[in-house]
Order: structure tokens, then sequence, then C-alpha cells
């Protein structure tokens, strides 16, 4: 077991010894070493563009693509999934999660979001693996947060997970991968026909159209976009303008360069439908991007401001 991986479980057995609720965003804001962190996530409004809701009444499937590590992308993906909703459709989110955290994530989302609760899903592999990309982002922690809090007013949302257990992942290559989200999307489908499936992954898994490499190659062979053509999914890019991400390319840590001066456009209303040939259908410019660090930096950085007098 790696150095990274015992001092991760020590920091969150310190965290579940703690009378607190400091992982959750509605109660405290915590401080990254690396960036405040907005909380827009947790809120329960759900006004998306036009285009979008309009995507939203009447497709089956909507495969998101983001860039990881970013608070706005899981935000508005958040969005999407509360607005379908409030306009009556059942809905099923996909997540770019390890198969064997399925049982850990229904716990959490059947649970008040306590402490406890919270300790235990941060626990677990997903989170505290050495290789932390923005997929195990505090953002995405909160997009769990908000999609525990829709689903207790919903009895409609159900959330699956989209990858294969972390031993088999962990060695498995990219269009494999894509095979098994692809998988778990269909059946997904066969058990709920009637729901609106939403699905949040990288943005090279979503694209519908097979990417070629400067070596004439495909990247990957086959996406999951690519695998589930027949069902002819909608394939939305959360695009950035510009800012900061957490990224491992190849070193984890924060890319980008902040922004200086905020837009005064409206990035939410840029939302659009793309040519036939491109390689996503639709595309949702969210405007400048803050950085999201692993969730378990945030969680070290909050108990050392604690332990500071």
């Amino acid at each position: 077991m790696s150095y990274y991986r015992i001092k991760s479980i020590v920091l969150w057995n310190q965290i579940a010894a703690r009378t607190i609720r400091a992982i959750i965003g509605l109660a405290v804001v915590w401080t990254s070493t690396v960036s405040a962190q907005p909380f827009p996530q947790t809120s329960l409004q759900c006004a998306v563009p036009a285009e979008l809701e309009t995507r939203i009444k009447v497709e089956n499937i909507i495969l998101m693509g983001e860039v990881h590590g970013t608070a706005e992308a899981p935000a508005a993906f958040g969005t999407a999934a509360c607005r379908a909703l409030a306009l009556g459709r059942s809905v099923s989110v996909g997540l770019e999660l390890y198969g064997n955290e399925a049982e850990v994530l229904r716990s959490y989302l059947a649970s008040n979001g306590g402490q406890p609760a919270s300790a235990l899903l941060l626990r677990s592999s997903f989170w505290t693996r050495e290789f932390q990309d923005g997929r195990s982002s505090y953002a995405i922690f909160q997009l769990i947060e908000r999609l525990r809090l829709l689903a207790q007013k919903n009895p409609n949302l159900n959330v699956f997970v989209l990858e294969g257990d972390a031993v088999v992942n962990s060695g498995t290559a990219s269009s494999t991968r894509d095979e098994v989200m692809a998988t778990k999307v269909r059946a997904e489908r066969a058990r709920r026909p009637a729901a609106l499936i939403l699905t949040l992954s990288g943005n090279v898994h979503n694209r519908i159209k097979v990417m070629s490499s400067s070596s004439g190659g495909s990247i990957p062979p086959l996406s999951m976009g690519v695998l589930l053509a027949d069902l002819s999914p909608r394939a939305v890019s959360l695009r950035r303008s510009e800012g900061t991400f957490w990224a491992c390319a190849p070193k984890c840590g924060v890319h980008g360069d902040p922004v200086q001066e905020k837009s005064l456009v409206d990035h939410n209303q840029m939302y659009r439908r793309l040519a036939e040939q491109a390689l996503y259908t639709d595309e949702w410019i969210l405007g400048p991007s803050t950085v999201s660090s692993p969730a378990i930096h945030i969680a070290a950085e909050r108990l050392s401001n604690e332990a500071t007098p």
C-alpha cells in the first residue's frame, strides 16, 4: 500500500472521529491551497438554455463530456439533471465512477448526507487512489451531494456508475473502458426504457464520431458514444472558454491560466447544435473555468486549518 494511500486513509479516519459536517458544502465552506472553491452545485435551481431544455424533453440519451477538474462542468450537469426532473421526466444519471463504488454510492444517496456517510464514501478506493485526476474532484463530490438532495424529492431519479471495477479498470485499455461504459448505458436503458439517461464523462468518451490521431489511428478505437450509435444519443461537449482545471498531464496539478477579468457575456446561454460532421451533436460553452482540486486535498486542508491555533 502506497504512502499516499495510507495518508489518505488516516486523514479520513480523523474526519470520521470528529463531530463535524465539514465535508458538505451546505454546512461549511472549505478552502483549498490552490484555489477558492465555488459551491453552486448544491443549489436546487435548475434553469438551462432553451435549446438544451428542448433536448431534455424529447431525447432518450444525452451524453455530456467535460474537461475533468473544473467546478463549472459538474455544476452544469447537475443543473441539467435537475431540469429534467422538474419537467417530469424519469432520469437515470451515469457517472464516471468505478463499478465497485456502486454500493457505497447507493448508501450515500440514501443517507442524510451527514459526516459519517460522506466520510465512508470518500474513504473508498476511487477517492483515495494515488492517481488523483479530475474525476475525483470536490466538484464531483458536490454533484453527488446535489443528486442526493434531488433524489430525496424525486423518486424517479436513479444514479448508476459507468466504469468497471477498479482492479480491472486500472489495467484496461481505453477502448475496453468505453465498451464497459456502453454496456452499462444499454443495461440502464433496458431496465428503465422511459427514462432519460444523462451521463457525465470525460469528453473523449461521449464523442459520436471517431477522431483520428496524427499517425492515422483512432482515439480511442471506439468511444462510448460511437458504440451507442444505434440508440441515437445526443453528445454534448461541456466547453470551457479559458481558466484553470485539475488534470494529470502528465503531472497531476492545476493547469491553464487564472482568468483576469470575468466576461460580461452570459455563457450559460451559449448552447448550440453542431454540424453533422462534428465529434459532438451539441456544445454548451460554460465560460471561464475554475479549478476544482481533489476532494481529499480539500479535506486535508480543512484538517490542517483546524489544527492551526
